[in-house]
C-alpha cells in the first residue's frame, strides 16, 4: 500500500479532513521528487567521474558540454531562452551536486570557479637566473 492509497483510506474514513489529505500529499509528491531529483544526480556522478580527468580543472559550462552534451554561449552557440532556462536552472545544479557528490575540489568563485577530481597542481616554474 502506497502512502497516498493509505491517505485516501484515512480520507475514506473520516479519520482525516481534506485539508490535511492536502497537506500531506504535498509532502508525499515533495519528498518522491527529492527522491528522483537525488536519483538523476546519482546516475549522473559516475559519468562525470568517467569524463574527467584527475588532476585537470574543468569550467562548469566544459563539464556540461562534455558529459550531457548541453552547449552555452561560450562554447559559439547561440541558445533559445528555455535552453538558457534548463541549462542554468536544471543542468548545472545537477551537474554541481553531483560533483559534490564525486567530493570534488572547488577553485575561485561566480564565472570563475573550476572543479577538479583531486588537487589540480600548478606546472613548477624554473626560477629565472639573469647573467
Amino acid at each position: 500500500m502506497t502512502n497516498i492509497t493509505a491517505l485516501n483510506n484515512l480520507l475514506s474514513a473520516d479519520i482525516i479532513s481534506q485539508s490535511e489529505f492536502d497537506r500531506f500529499e504535498k509532502r508525499v509528491a515533495k519528498a518522491v521528487a527529492t527522491a528522483e531529483k537525488a536519483q538523476l544526480v546519482a546516475d549522473l556522478a559516475p559519468q562525470v567521474e568517467a569524463f574527467m580527468v584527475p588532476g585537470t580543472q574543468y569550467k562548469i559550462s566544459d563539464l556540461v558540454l562534455g558529459v550531457m552534451e548541453i552547449k552555452a554561449p561560450c562554447h559559439g552557440y547561440a541558445e533559445t531562452a528555455e535552453e538558457r532556462k534548463f541549462r542554468d536552472g536544471v543542468a548545472k545544479p545537477r551537474m554541481i551536486a553531483a560533483l559534490e557528490l564525486l567530493g570534488a575540489d572547488k577553485v575561485g568563485a561566480g564565472a570563475q570557479t573550476r572543479y577538479s577530481l583531486g588537487t589540480a597542481e600548478a606546472t613548477e616554474l624554473a626560477p629565472i637566473s639573469e647573467s
